[in-house]
């Protein structure tokens, strides 16, 4: 089971270091983030995913990822707590390179306005672009909504966007808002 999590994991991180060790036949996954530079190590017991993992992390000294280590921590316990018996590695990462990548919107400036650009040394970050770092806000939802760079490939042109919903009724919010552009 954990060799085809990994071999998963290797190919939706193909930009990041992902790597599986042994340490006393325990196997150890580092997931190595390189913009903002930091390290999610996963210590399994040869039962994963029936037991839970350890998550360690390492910020790197940086001040703002180091402030919300305890919103990323519990935000990791919670989804251990919910997902027993179940693979957690791919989740985990996601949660924590969300709040990493915005958790500028969520935890650091409670008092921004929507629609300013909330950080400016974000804002040139190769993940979003200057204009999709503007915190939006729909007339009828409070739903913060962060637009990802547009990519091409071929013919097609990509964007993602990301949203932290905490219901049924705001993923489908998120959804009819994201709809109302024709291109997606």
């Amino acid at each position: 089971m954990l060799s085809e999590e990994f071999e998963a994991l290797q190919s939706i991180f193909s930009d990041d270091n992902i790597s599986l060790t042994y340490e006393k036949e325990k196997p150890i996954v580092l997931y190595k983030n390189s913009n903002p530079k930091y390290t999610i190590r996963f210590i399994l017991q040869i039962d994963y995913p029936s037991s839970s993992p350890l998550v360690m992390y390492d910020f790197n000294n940086d001040k703002q990822l180091n402030m919300q280590r305890k919103n990323i921590s519990n935000a990791v316990d919670e989804i251990v707590n919910q997902s027993r018996g179940e693979v957690v590695l791919f989740p985990i990462i996601e949660k924590v390179r969300e709040l990493v990548y915005c958790g500028v919107c969520t935890n650091s400036n409670e008092n921004y306005q929507y629609g300013e650009i909330i950080d400016e040394n974000f804002a040139t970050d190769d993940f979003l672009t200057k204009e999709s770092n503007i915190a939006l806000k729909d007339s009828s939802t409070a739903l913060k909504i962060v637009h990802g760079a547009t990519t091409s490939e071929q013919k097609s042109e990509f964007q993602s966007h990301v949203c932290a919903v905490n219901s049924m009724a705001d993923v489908n919010e998120f959804k009819r808002i994201v709809l109302e552009d024709k291109k997606v």
